[in-house]
């Protein structure tokens, strides 16, 4: 039997899970939006981005305390650069992981990764800290040119074959191993907003695609697709994209009607939410690996 979790991690959790399940029942979607943005949250330290449920947890904890600083530290660290945590600042739990190799029986198993949580420790966003340096953002070139030029890696780069349509639906056909979206002149808004709009579309279907290489276990299609969903976020955050949700956009109305599927799967069972989000890490992490590195011409 797992370890039940600590008090503090527990309520975090829930606070979340609450939070999107209010928000889909309510039609209100500008969570999705504003995780969407910007830089991922990251240990200002070590620079490194916080990953999977992690960075669930301190995107919410940004939205709810309207945090626009991505850098977390822990109080040692604040410390050790002679900067003080505000009293009476709340820190917020991060669950550290830790990947093992178990060793096969005999010659005929194979060897075994078991990934386990190993502990946890308290940060603090620098927005609660007094003598730390203002975020700086390092601001993406979001102009409709360039973020064509990120839908066409996007493509070039993907596992299988992606073929836009004017049939105006966007969907992985396992059968064929195919990605299918809509034309991208089919998307509302202006330049700038239909094209980042696209992507956020492109990037949900190459999160469902990523089944095969990742040999995701079979899941119902409410979890699915929230993994793929968190997939699009991750993948278009690390982009530098902001993705809108205008309702007045076709593929929006037909995309919020299933995200409020996942409203009663989360219900029943939250942790699908932090499950998600660990896979859907896994699938962005693949997505941006052959982005950064397969080369157009593969």
């Amino acid at each position: 039997m797992p370890k039940p979790l600590p008090p503090r991690v527990a309520e975090q959790r829930k606070k979340i899970v609450d939070a999107v399940i209010d928000s889909l029942n309510n039609n209100d979607l500008t969570w999705l939006q504003e995780w969407s943005a910007g830089t991922a949250p990251q240990n200002y330290v070590s620079g490194n981005a916080y990953r999977g449920l992690n960075r669930l947890n301190l995107l919410f904890a940004s939205r709810a305390n309207g945090f626009t600083d991505p850098r977390f530290i822990t109080f040692k660290q604040a410390q050790e650069h002679g900067w003080k945590v505000r009293k009476g600042e709340r820190s917020f739990a991060v669950e550290k992981w830790k990947s093992y190799v178990i060793p096969p029986l005999d010659e005929d198993h194979e060897a075994r990764v078991c990934i386990a949580c190993v502990g946890y420790y308290s940060v603090f966003n620098l927005q609660q800290v007094d003598g730390a340096p203002s975020f700086e953002p390092d601001l993406p070139d979001l102009t409709p040119n360039s973020i064509t030029r990120i839908a066409d890696r996007l493509i070039a780069t993907s596992r299988c074959d992606v073929k836009e349509t004017t049939e105006g639906r966007a969907c992985y056909q396992p059968a064929y191993d195919r990605i299918l979206v809509p034309d991208r002149r089919l998307f509302i808004g202006d330049d700038t907003t239909r094209s980042q709009n696209f992507v956020r579309t492109l990037c949900h279907e190459l999160g469902h695609s990523t089944m095969v290489p990742l040999s995701r276990p079979h899941q119902d299609y409410a979890r699915e697709e929230l993994v793929a969903e968190l997939t699009a976020l991750f993948t278009c955050g690390d982009l530098g994209l902001q993705v809108s949700y205008d309702e007045g956009d076709l593929h929006f109305r037909q995309h919020a009607a299933y995200l409020k599927s996942w409203a009663s799967g989360l219900k029943d069972k939250p942790q699908a939410l932090f499950t998600a989000a660990a896979l859907a890490d896994k699938a962005s992490a693949y997505i941006l690996d052959r982005y950064n590195h397969v080369s157009k011409d593969t």
